[in-house]
């Protein structure tokens, strides 16, 4: 194997998927190594048994068939840390050989049957989506996501695939972000399958960083992958049973309040920041054309702060945890945003008429 790899910021971004997913501590020592391919293109792959991601560095290579495996933190020392415009890749026996303009790095390598064979999957239900609207949903349901490892079933994205419109939903069981994005092509539909956090966040990377217009998403049961331009990644789906989230969006709610998206965010920041570090709640106080956020500490301490919109409904006073609220704020992108609810106990949804393809339901807080 010998190839020359060209354009510094090109091998950083591609490198920087594969290596991302290597743990510090691998139940497995091979699972700390990255697969160097040479197969018509040369390929470098990194997988933890749960998520795969392959690249593909540099097309068109006039070479055998060879693989090695190399240690990822040495490659990502190299990449990061060394100075150059350009690298010599060269392998001779179990030796790797890096070359730069100023510095020569060589490393022992495994054999390249040792690594975990790659994910298998068919495309045979698949969409196309644009890469703008796949980052937008990513970044609208990545947050509600839940950490706790007991809810295995909450522990990721919610795709679903219906016509020509690509479902995404998430939810803590406190709150629920929910995206509809309609699909460029697509073949064949699937009821639903949930994608882990860690794929989503580098679908987020990818989508935010790769030049090219579309994603492609192809499903099955047992994995999801996505694929652009260079880049692949194969997620295994989570198993278990996702709850049903139309259910628990509210229909009936009589009380509505519109606002500046921008205007009612700082106004959420600052009536909050006299609330408690271990039991953050701002109180949301409607009455007609305003909306006063406040808190209130042990210590006496209090922050209040008026916001002016359209109200509707009658004077009312419901509370929430103010990060519920400023996540979904910070990611919608229109001008207005509409808060509307029934009871005190009962769900809120968020919302934006200028972004009819995502709804954010939220649970109050109730305050004695």
């Amino acid at each position: 194997m010998k190839i020359r790899l060209e354009e510094k910021d090109k091998i950083r971004r591609l490198l920087s998927y594969p290596l991302g997913i290597i743990q510090q501590r691998s139940p497995m020592p091979i699972l700390s190594y990255v697969l160097f391919k040479v197969d018509k293109d040369f390929e470098v792959r990194a997988t933890d048994l749960e998520v795969e991601v392959s690249v593909k560095i540099q097309k068109g290579i006039k070479d055998e068939k060879e693989g090695i495996c190399v240690k990822a933190e040495n490659i990502k020392n190299v990449i990061e840390k060394a100075e150059y415009e350009s690298l010599l890749v060269e392998t001779e026996d179990d030796i790797l050989r890096i070359e730069t303009e100023k510095g020569n790095f060589r490393w022992k390598t495994l054999p390249a049957d040792e690594y975990p064979e790659q994910f298998k999957i068919e495309k045979s239900i698949w969409c196309e989506i644009s890469l703008k609207e796949m980052a937008d949903a990513v970044s609208k349901t990545e947050f509600s996501v839940s950490s706790e490892r007991t809810r295995y079933a909450l522990n990721g994205v919610f795709m679903k695939l219906k016509g020509s419109v690509l479902e995404m939903v998430s939810t803590d069981g406190r709150r629920m972000s929910l995206v509809r994005k309609r699909v460029e092509k697509s073949k064949g539909e699937i009821d639903g399958v949930i994608i882990p956090l860690k794929a989503m966040k580098i679908l987020g990377q990818i989508c935010s960083r790769e030049e090219e217009e579309t994603l492609e998403v192809i499903f099955s049961s047992v994995y999801t992958g996505v694929e652009s331009g260079p880049v692949r990644m194969v997620v295994r789906n989570i198993e278990g049973q996702f709850p049903d989230y139309e259910s628990v969006i509210p229909t009936d709610c009589d009380k509505k309040f519109t606002a500046q998206r921008d205007s009612l965010r700082q106004a959420i920041v600052e009536g909050s920041l006299a609330a408690e570090k271990d039991a953050e709640a701002v109180t949301l106080n409607f009455e007609k054309g305003k909306a006063t956020m406040s808190s209130h500490s042990t210590e006496g301490g209090e922050a209040i702060r008026v916001v002016e919109g359209e109200y509707e409904g009658e004077d009312f006073k419901i509370s929430f945890n103010p990060k519920y609220l400023l996540e979904p704020i910070s990611v919608i992108k229109a001008d207005t945003v509409t808060l509307s609810f029934k009871e005190k106990d009962s769900a809120a949804i968020l919302f934006s008429q200028e972004e009819s393809d995502y709804k954010y339901v939220v649970m109050p807080l109730t305050m004695d």
